[in-house]
């Protein structure tokens, strides 16, 4: 009798284990879900908790004193001092956030030296403005750990936001009030779609991601796909359903879609094998002289940037 007591007393406190300690479903697959925000974070030396995101949000709004100096960098890249421009320019390009829109007015500037320097430094730092994409982690985070301490912040930086799909994020977890059902996060699909350009061949449409944010191209993994295609144009659809999905819908690459993770083509890597690497132009300016070849294709290929998705 006294076996049978303790072994009951040990499943009864197995049972207390598994409920109290043990993660719930909704908790892991919360955890799965946040892995990609929580390595860019850490990569920006943010820790994810209120103190953490609000010291980020507060570092993507220069001070007034901050911008004060950008505002006269600024005016310095016009100035008739040839090192004073050139002072201007390196200290411009050396911000942790480059001021996109300054710039951006500054590259329409009637001035033509300062319109010149904005432009190079614009062409200079394109891809690397993080502030988008660590404003989309951010209120990811927020959203789910239920930060509701940080939503002034969040409120502040919504000029930031200039992608739809980052203001939307942040009007969520803006909005969440705290004890309210669980609401789906927004995705990094999302957010990458919003990065999307369309490439038109013979009407034909295809999807390649175009000035991606250097920082997600650092997190996420980069995929190339190389088909073999010793064959006809319109075998290569038996060949590589991947590269070319449908049989006469066109002849590039589009987003791959799987259960846990979306493969999306970069722009300028598309090549194709005639002899010689020919490097085709995603517009298709020098795609026709290639079809012109008809017949043989040694090989076409592509990169891929992938996003796990939630399972």
């Amino acid at each position: 009798m006294t076996g049978r007591r303790n072994c009951f007393r040990a499943v009864i406190w197995l049972s207390v284990f598994i409920v109290c300690v043990a993660p719930s479903r909704g908790q892991a697959d919360k955890t799965s879900e946040l892995a990609i925000d929580l390595a860019i974070l850490k990569k920006q030396g943010v820790k994810a908790d209120a103190a953490g995101i609000t010291g980020l949000l507060q570092s993507l709004r220069p001070s007034e004193k901050q911008s004060t100096k950008i505002a006269s960098l600024i005016r310095d890249l016009g100035s008739d001092d040839f090192n004073k421009r050139e002072q201007a320019s390196a200290a411009l390009l050396r911000l942790p956030v480059p001021p996109i829109q300054a710039l951006k007015i500054a590259a329409k500037d009637s001035d033509p030296e300062r319109r010149h320097r904005a432009q190079a430094i614009l062409e200079k730092v394109e891809g690397q403005e993080p502030v988008q994409p660590l404003l989309f982690a951010a209120a990811r985070v927020a959203l789910a750990k239920e930060l509701t301490n940080v939503k002034e912040e969040l409120k502040a930086c919504m000029p930031l936001a200039e992608n739809p799909v980052v203001k939307r994020a942040l009007k969520q977890a803006i909005q969440r009030k705290p004890g309210n059902d669980p609401i789906a996060l927004p995705a990094w699909t999302d957010l990458l779609n919003s990065y999307l350009v369309y490439g038109i061949v013979e009407d034909k449409r295809t999807e390649f991601l175009k000035q991606m944010p250097t920082i997600l191209a650092k997190q996420f993994k980069i995929e190339t796909r190389t088909a073999n295609t010793i064959n006809s144009v319109a075998s290569r659809h038996d060949t590589s359903p991947w590269l070319y999905p449908q049989r006469h819908k066109g002849e590039l690459p589009r987003i791959i879609r799987s259960p846990d993770k979306h493969l999306y083509p970069i722009w300028g890597t598309w090549k194709q094998r005639y002899r010689d690497w020919i490097t085709l132009n995603e517009n298709g300016s020098h795609i026709k002289n290639a079809h012109a070849h008809g017949g043989v294709h040694y090989a076409s290929q592509v990169q891929y940037l992938v996003i796990p998705v939630k399972k």
